[in-house]
């Protein structure tokens, strides 16, 4: 016989915090439980002309967390330092409920989502969220690792305005709400399989599929089969520090001029392509702590730079904080 378990919902809501506790220490409280449940560790801030008011609910489904979230917060932010100390390597997409406009920042991108807009982040960089009115919010989390197998150019997307009317997301919002209010309901490991299949399922059909396509539909016929060859390959070698346009060319047996134009009709460059690549590559090694023993300049070289001074200026430029500040604490 199979184990079985059942979905469980856990609710944190201010109103049932202790009722000695005055305005102020009821938000402290509230907020030490939300950042240590969701992002390790963050800045919270709460509208200062309402009383504190906010519920966060989510369940554990296998690797990913369904959540949802109403509340008087204002703004929630990490910033690089809490980004190196407390990893996330989470990517999420979250959608507001609120009935106002909602305003992210992340990768020197902002993104203004009208009510009932989704946006598609990582957890595991510097990120802004602020609110006028007020936060409302519905949305799941789920490792990288687990997302980039299924949608290798995950990353490209992060902040990238999405259709709030496209099917896959639509669903993808009521499945959540669905699996929200099935507290209690039974779950074997194949259905906890099944629920995170679906939800990968939707996510990819709305950012992978979706992403490749409008891509894709800028060329036409043998072009773009081609432009998925090239981003495939690309994808494969692009911690080679030798990887060059000369060398996929004739791998592919195409002219460079020819895998430039392709790329640069898509909107994203060779050279922009392979940059982002190798900076994610070495942002995971120096946040994960499994390499303490490499020197910055190993880590580099071991992304495809050959020129450190070259990586640390990107990587500055990328993520707003030295490599050496996205190395985790050492403990003694």
């Amino acid at each position: 016989m199979r184990a079985r378990s059942a979905l469980q919902r856990v609710v944190y809501s201010a109103h049932d915090l202790s009722p000695g506790l005055d305005d102020q220490a009821r938000f402290s409280r509230w907020r030490d439980i939300y950042t240590a449940s969701f992002l390790q560790s963050g800045n919270v801030v709460r509208l200062s002309d309402r009383p504190f008011a906010a519920t966060w609910e989510h369940a554990q489904i296998g690797d990913s967390l369904v959540a949802r979230f109403e509340g008087t917060l204002q703004r929630v932010s990490r910033d690089a330092q809490q980004v190196a100390a407390h990893p996330v390597d989470r990517f999420c997409i979250s959608y507001n409920r609120a009935s106002s406009r909602q305003a992210m920042v992340q990768r020197g991108r902002e993104l203004t989502l009208e009510p009932g807009t989704p946006a598609f982040f990582n957890l595991s960089e510097m990120l802004d969220c602020r609110s006028e009115h007020g936060e409302a919010r519905i949305g799941f989390t789920l490792p990288r690792k687990t997302l980039l197998d299924s949608i290798p150019h995950a990353e490209d997307l992060v902040l990238r305005p999405l259709d709030p009317g496209d099917d896959a997301l639509l669903h993808l919002r009521w499945y959540l709400d669905f699996l929200l209010e099935r507290d209690g309901a039974a779950l074997d490991p194949a259905m906890v399989a099944h629920v995170q299949s679906v939800l990968i399922d939707l996510l990819g059909l709305a950012l992978g599929v979706g992403r490749d396509l409008a891509e894709a539909s800028k060329l036409r016929g043998l072009r773009a089969v081609r432009f998925m060859t090239i981003v495939a390959e690309i994808g494969a070698g692009f911690a080679d520090p030798g990887f060059s346009a000369a060398r996929l060319a004739a791998k592919l047996n195409l002219s460079s001029r020819y895998i430039q134009d392709i790329l640069h009709e898509s909107g994203v460059t060779l050279t922009e392509r392979v940059l982002e690549l190798r900076l994610q590559k070495a942002r995971r090694l120096l946040a994960s702590g499994l390499s303490p023993a490499l020197k910055v300049t190993d880590i580099a070289l071991s992304c495809g730079f050959s020129d450190v001074s070259h990586f640390n200026h990107s990587f500055r430029r990328r993520f707003g904080a030295s490599p050496t500040q996205f190395r985790p604490p050492r403990i003694n």
